[in-house]
């Protein structure tokens, strides 16, 4: 399929729109785990784990249930990734921060609107078919 073809299928995002969420998203390779830097392990001098090198962990631990019955993977994946993608903009909000189960939810969905918008309404990873975590 050509370029252009694509870009004409309902809900593929132009080449621009695709940029500007992948660098949006690419900011979780220096989001750093909330968590690790609240126990001081910076300044061990040990390497802070950033969220995008959590999620890409926990996305292929879900192919440790391939050929699981009753596991979909690729949804597995999908809910891993989408899981972490908000923080990107939130910022990873961990417990200790203090902020309510709800302001939470009310963060990461305004988050993940924002998101979802910066491809032109594109359904980032089937976004509508996964609910927002909370805590």
């Amino acid at each position: 399929m050509s370029a252009s073809e694509n870009s004409e299928c309902q809900g593929a995002p132009d080449a621009e729109k695709a940029l500007d969420f992948l660098n949006l998203t690419g900011q979780l390779k220096r989001t750093l785990r909330t968590g690790w830097v609240y126990k001081g392990v910076d300044q061990a001098g040990q390497r802070v784990e950033s969220v995008a090198d959590h999620s890409w962990r926990m996305a292929a631990a879900c192919f440790l249930f391939a050929g699981q019955p009753g596991y979909d993977v690729g949804k597995m994946v999908q809910m891993t990734v989408l899981h972490d993608m908000v923080e990107a903009i939130t910022g990873d909000i961990a417990p200790a921060d203090k902020v309510t189960p709800d302001e939470k939810k009310r963060r990461e969905t305004e988050a993940l609107a924002t998101m979802t918008s910066t491809l032109g309404g594109f359904s980032a990873a089937g976004a509508e078919a996964v609910q927002v975590r909370s805590y």
